[in-house]
């Protein structure tokens, strides 16, 4: 239902909601149809709720706790999620064709990769260096 054709609420939108003419939100009644304004005094519900409000579930803390309150809740601390177990399921292997010894593998290839790289260019440098030296000399 759209506010302004609720009793009760209405009139704080300024309109009636019986004819829908225009009031002030202080008037007691509409003053071309003569409709009554409800006035409700309990905020929470404003007329919306003719029944009794239900009593909700606490379901957490209220902001109005202090420290020590809050320390001492009773809450399920915090857990890792069980994990399944990490041992592996075929028999580990320390030959050739093991994860670790290519590791090693991979690690030494790239070592002797870094050093070849280094000679060639220890060995241009020298070849440059005597090139330099030859046209200084002449």
């Amino acid at each position: 239902m759209v506010a302004r054709r609720v009793p009760g609420i209405a009139h704080l939108l300024e309109r009636c909601h019986e004819c829908g003419a225009h009031v002030s939100p202080k008037d007691r009644s509409c003053s071309e149809c003569n409709v009554p304004f409800l006035a409700y005094r309990d905020r929470n519900n404003l007329g919306l709720d003719e029944s009794d409000p239900s009593q909700g579930a606490v379901d957490g803390m209220s902001s109005f706790l202090n420290d020590t309150m809050i320390l001492n809740t009773t809450s399920k601390p915090l857990s890792l999620p069980e994990r399944k177990s990490a041992e592996p399921t075929e028999p580990f292997e320390d030959g050739v064709g093991s994860p670790q010894f290519r590791a090693v593998q991979r690690r030494l290839e790239s070592t002797l990769r870094a050093k070849r790289n280094l000679t060639v260019t220890v060995v241009v440098l020298v070849l440059i260096a005597i090139g330099l030296g030859f046209l200084a000399f002449k």
